[in-house]
């Protein structure tokens, strides 16, 4: 489950069946008494970015957990469902990497400019391969 205030996610290796059950496992902290980000002296979290800053969704295939990290503008994959604290992502989507968290970064930033179309067009990063075009006959990225 998404603990978004307190930036980590916890596990229950069983669904609880009464009040007050204590996690398994808990991601984006080393241990369950971890100070939280914001918390004078804790370290902030924007400097370990494989960990979740303000997770606000978990799913999981079965095989796979992944993380809806609102903090950082994008979704962890981890490979397989930790069983262990403080366990870092594999895989980041929405980002070109695990040190950027800009918003809205699907884009290179650069214009491409053609010969034959001159409009201020920036240059996919995530998604290259278009599936269509739109109204305007730009092409539609999934």
């Amino acid at each position: 489950m998404a603990d978004t205030q307190n930036n980590r996610i916890l596990i229950y290796n069983q669904i609880p069946t009464s009040n007050g059950v204590a996690a398994d496992v808990v991601l984006g902290q080393p241990n369950f008494t971890h100070c939280h980000r914001g918390e004078p002296g804790c370290a902030d979290h924007h400097g370990n970015s494989q960990q979740p800053a303000q997770p606000v969704a978990v799913s999981s295939d079965g095989v796979h957990l992944f993380v809806t990290d609102l903090g950082y503008n994008r979704v962890l994959d981890l490979e397989q469902i930790p069983t262990s604290n403080g366990a870092a992502a594999d895989v980041e989507i929405g980002q070109p990497d695990m040190t950027t968290a800009i918003a809205n970064n699907a884009f290179s930033g650069t214009p491409a400019y053609s010969t034959s179309d001159t409009t201020n067009k920036e240059t996919p990063v995530l998604c290259t391969v278009s599936n269509g075009t739109d109204a305007n006959r730009q092409p539609d990225l999934p």
